[in-house]
């Protein structure tokens, strides 16, 4: 694909309707749910089915296999894994979470560790280990607001270990979901090693967000989306195992390459549809083409903070107490205001996120923890102000 020109491309509504397939009177302030594709990877993928369709025998035996590699090399290059062995392509973040934690082997004893802002979809998958493990317990920290510094997150892992000999593993958020938090991650990391306590990182969040270093972070396992901030398709995540557990981790469908090394089994293991993980290499080079790192960051961060603080004049809140060092880039929790037929449910928000889609074309994404409503804001660089606008306005009219 010609990437040359977007070198001097626009942010905003102009790059919207260039290139991205969202409807032009859709407020999107949801990135961080489901990303969206640009229309150029969106139409890349279109043509490798195209050609997986024309010989689908020659193409699952022959062809994978390079688009695999020429992939993963590039998103081992963009996250800094030096040895590609030690990273495979998963359908998304929890699969590879789920991978990692129904492979490794638990005595009589083990624990578990979470927190309460641990993604639930994962805390289901450590309920179902305990459940499955005889005596293989879970325990999850209580992290409250406020939060002072990034100080009182590390000292609650440094405390609960000082006391606990019998954690296996530590399931850690980079950024928590849905609370947007940016976690001191390498610190707890170091923690945990001082204490032989293995790691798992969700940054379902990362890619894309955050500048990643795999190898420097000193993680066991990492799980992170590429839908989400890095502009691939939906079904598009990565598995990163330090290298010396390589031979420990197995993929969820065990098939024909079983106990043949990591990549082997995940490349092949049932027939699926490999297309997203092959558009990673495109959709990595049109995070690229626009400016990457510098130039998305800069856009992103200064318009979520710009927006924020609109709503936060204008519906008369608060963002959560963080420290500022602690707000995910892309990502901020504004305080609702108090809104007609709206209470601190997840269903009761559920039907606020609805309406507003049906009603008014604006999606965004509304939370309740810790017992407060929040308006969860997620950017990217197809945004401007004028979506906050909208998306305050709306929420205005059905204030108390």
């Amino acid at each position: 694909m010609d990437m040359q020109d977007l070198e001097n491309v626009e942010f905003g509504a102009s790059l919207k309707k260039q290139e991205f397939l969202l409807k032009e009177k859709c407020v999107h302030l949801n990135h961080g749910s489901y990303g969206t594709v640009p229309r150029r990877v969106y139409e890349y993928r279109l043509t490798i089915l195209k050609e997986q369709e024309e010989n689908p025998d020659f193409w699952y035996r022959k062809i994978i296999q390079k688009y695999w590699n020429d992939s993963k090399a590039a998103l081992c290059k963009f996250v800094n894994v030096k040895h590609t062995d030690c990273m495979v392509f998963v359908e998304n973040a929890t699969t590879g979470a789920s991978a990692v934690l129904k492979s490794l082997k638990f005595l009589k004893g083990d624990i578990i560790l979470g927190t309460n802002l641990t993604y639930q979809g994962v805390k289901n998958l450590v309920q179902y280990i305990v459940e499955t493990r005889e005596g293989v317990e879970s325990r999850f920290l209580e992290i409250t607001l406020p939060i002072k510094t990034k100080d009182d997150i590390i000292n609650l892992y440094r405390d609960y270990l000082k006391n606990n000999k019998n954690v296996k593993i530590a399931v850690i958020d980079y950024i928590t979901s849905p609370s947007a938090i940016l976690m001191p991650v390498k610190e707890i990391i170091e923690v945990c090693r001082q204490h032989g306590v293995l790691t798992l990182i969700d940054g379902a969040h990362s890619p894309g967000q955050i500048e990643l270093n795999l190898d420097e972070l000193g993680a066991d396992f990492f799980v992170g989306n590429l839908h989400k901030w890095l502009f691939a398709p939906r079904g598009c995540a990565i598995l990163y195992v330090a290298k010396q557990h390589t031979d420990k981790i197995h993929v969820l469908n065990s098939s024909w390459h079983l106990y043949e090394g990591l990549n082997a089994e995940f490349i092949n293991n049932g027939t699926r549809d490999h297309t997203p993980f092959f558009c990673a290499q495109a959709s990595l080079n049109f995070f690229e083409s626009i400016g990457g790192f510098e130039k998305v960051y800069g856009y992103n961060k200064k318009l979520i903070r710009e927006g924020s603080d609109y709503l936060m004049k204008l519906w008369g809140t608060d963002k959560q107490d963080i420290p500022e060092t602690m707000e995910a880039p892309f990502m901020i929790n504004v305080q609702l205001p108090r809104l007609k037929g709206v209470i601190n449910t997840s269903e009761s928000l559920l039907k606020l996120k609805v309406h507003l889609m049906e009603k008014e074309n604006i999606i965004a994404a509304f939370v309740t923890y810790l017992g407060v409503n929040y308006c969860r804001l997620s950017c990217q660089v197809y945004n401007t102000m004028d979506d906050f606008i909208k998306l305050g306005q709306a929420v205005e009219k059905l204030m108390i």
